[in-house]
């Protein structure tokens, strides 16, 4: 009697571990390659005219599709979970811009939880790789009153000053701002 308990529940266990694992399938099974993208959207899509890019590095479509998701466009509909899957491919290359659309999506907490450590880390990240947004990116960080901290505002005038060089009218914006808190 004991001996068929066993058996069991070590084949309920077996059972439902196996549909956790079903579940749980890798992220990459979830969403389409960008050629699939292409094929789905239609021949004149953004989706497609990412993946024609000649100037492209693969990275750089896959980045470029993580903001297509992120912003949208006249057809295409906003969607953080795409967004999320192709900075985090094109991430993996070390592209700038997709590490600091990741920083992006941890700072305004779109949908992921907002997360200042890991956007933070995002930023620096894509900043080491020549993010010229990034600056201005960890400034913006720094200065807000959110995350449950207080703003950091010496930091914050170090990479607002840093981000002018790049994109003056954001870094005097930025500063003005920091500066009226």
């Amino acid at each position: 009697m004991l001996k068929n308990k066993i058996l069991f529940i070590s084949a309920i266990s077996i059972f439902i571990c196996s549909l956790i694992a079903c579940t749980n399938l890798n992220k990459q099974d979830r969403f389409p390659t960008l050629e699939e993208e292409c094929q789905t959207a239609g021949s004149i899509s953004k989706q497609c005219e990412i993946l024609n890019k000649e100037d492209f590095t693969l990275d750089d479509k896959q980045a470029a599709l993580g903001f297509l998701y992120l912003f949208g466009a006249n057809t295409v509909i906003v969607d953080y979970d795409k967004a999320y899957y192709w900075f985090e491919k094109s991430a993996t290359a070390k592209n700038n811009e997709a590490l600091d659309g990741l920083g992006m999506i941890y700072f305004a907490g779109l949908g992921k939880d907002k997360d200042f450590q890991k956007a933070e880390e995002y930023f620096l990240e894509a900043n080491k790789y020549g993010s010229k947004d990034a600056k201005l990116n960890l400034a913006e960080l720094y200065r807000v009153k959110d995350f449950g901290r207080s703003p950091d505002f010496e930091k914050a005038e170090s990479w607002y000053l840093l981000g002018a060089q790049d994109n003056p009218s954001r870094a005097y914006e930025g500063l003005s701002k920091m500066y009226l808190d």
